[in-house]
């Protein structure tokens, strides 16, 4: 008995876009946003895909620094190489205080970090009478191609350091201002 007529039909073509960049470097881009959530009992710094979550702005910094580690904990085996690229306010206390951030890409295995990229740090930004959110962006090369396996955590370091004032500052994340975070993976051949 042969197979009838609707089995043997062939499936609609599909269309695959790629960017283009992306073919040429053999890395994709996966954005993060960076947010702040409270587990039931603390507050917590996490990577997430879903830029619609509401997220509570980053405590205060204390003695002029704040450093903060955003992390994602991975489903299945991927590559990170590439460049990655922060994108975030601070927002700064009073005026004419100054401000500068830092960046680093690592694994992090629960008790131990391995810096997989260098410490990267955007320019010193003052606050300016009227205005007290300032927006980096930073470019961060990892330095060493990394294998995450499923329940390996990639761990983003933010620093926000204080040089000018006495005052406060914090990372400002929210769905209409998000921290976003690019980590590039190696797509596979």
């Amino acid at each position: 008995m042969g197979l009838g007529e609707i089995y043997r039909k062939t499936g609609e073509p599909i269309i695959a876009t790629y960017d283009w960049q992306d073919l040429a470097d053999g890395t994709g881009i996966i954005t993060f946003y960076g947010k702040r959530l409270h587990d039931g009992s603390d507050y917590i710094y996490s990577l997430l895909r879903n830029d619609s979550i509401v997220s509570y702005s980053s405590e205060n910094s204390t003695g002029g620094s704040l450093d903060l580690n955003f992390e994602t904990t991975f489903s299945k085996s991927m590559t990170v190489k590439g460049t990655a690229y922060l994108s975030c306010e601070v927002v700064i206390a009073e005026d004419k205080e100054a401000y500068k951030i830092s960046g680093q890409v690592q694994k992090y295995d629960g008790s131990a970090e391995t810096n997989i990229s260098a410490v990267v740090e955007a320019p010193t930004q003052t606050a300016g009478v009227d205005f007290h959110r300032k927006a980096y962006s930073i470019k961060i090369p990892i330095t060493t191609e990394t294998k995450f396996s499923k329940g390996d955590i990639l761990r983003f370091n933010i620093i926000v350091t204080r040089t000018v004032g006495s005052h406060e500052a914090s990372l400002y994340h929210s769905p209409t201002n998000p921290c976003l975070i690019q980590i590039p993976f190696k797509i596979d051949e």
